[in-house]
């Protein structure tokens, strides 16, 4: 067994203040972008983000301003972890389980965020979806951090907290549990997923019925 893990909204209690973010600097640029339309965007690919902005406010938008005036706004943000994420962590390295993150944002801010937070040493293996040709919900982050660690699918759990992440690790074959964070998932997410929690805690008793799993 192993465990491969989204940062934002996951481990690091930062989706509220991406989405907060996105939808400030949007409007303060003249393109009024709402909280739904924000949380769409939620560790998306850039290619479709941009696609997604050209069908809400045409052609002419520059996803890359807006983009800089949020991460302006976000730059001296002490992010917090998610609470259970300690927890969770020695669980892991108490049982000798290997582990990682997946996450979609950049990793020098991952690693900023997570210094910040005082948690930078828990985590020695981080993929980035920038190092990969397409992000998330593509499964491409997925496949490159199981090369990385040298796992195969059907041996991982993922934990996930946005449908775009969710979809990305579930189309790369492997296990994921849903992390509600700013959103329920919708009924096809339940569907699909190994479990749903709404604390990391949570997530333990999903970890042991894995491992009895694998013993058959």
């Amino acid at each position: 067994m192993k465990v491969l893990f989204d940062l934002d909204g996951t481990l690091l209690d930062s989706e509220k203040y991406y989405v907060r973010y996105w939808v400030e600097s949007c409007n303060e640029l003249g393109f009024p972008l709402t909280y739904e339309q924000a949380l769409e965007l939620r560790s998306l690919e850039p290619t479709l983000a941009k696609e997604r902005f050209f069908a809400w406010f045409g052609k002419e938008v520059d996803l890359d301003a807006f983009k800089k005036l949020r991460n302006e706004k976000m730059k001296d943000l002490l992010i917090l972890p998610k609470d259970g994420t300690e927890y969770i962590v020695d669980y892991l390295k108490k049982k000798g389980i290997p582990y990682g993150i997946c996450s979609a944002s950049n990793a020098p801010r991952c690693h900023k965020f997570l210094k910040r937070a005082g948690i930078d040493h828990l985590f020695p293996v981080l993929v980035s979806a920038k190092e990969c040709k397409r992000g998330k919900p593509y499964p491409d982050p997925y496949f490159y951090v199981l090369e990385k660690m040298g796992a195969k699918a059907n041996e991982c759990l993922c934990l996930e907290d946005s449908p775009n992440g969710f979809n990305s690790a579930v189309a790369a074959g492997i296990k994921t549990i849903f992390c509600v964070d700013l959103t329920e998932p919708t009924p096809d997410i339940v569907a699909r997923a190994y479990g749903v929690i709404h604390h990391l805690k949570e997530a333990i008793p999903l970890f042991e019925r894995f491992l009895l799993e694998e013993k058959g």
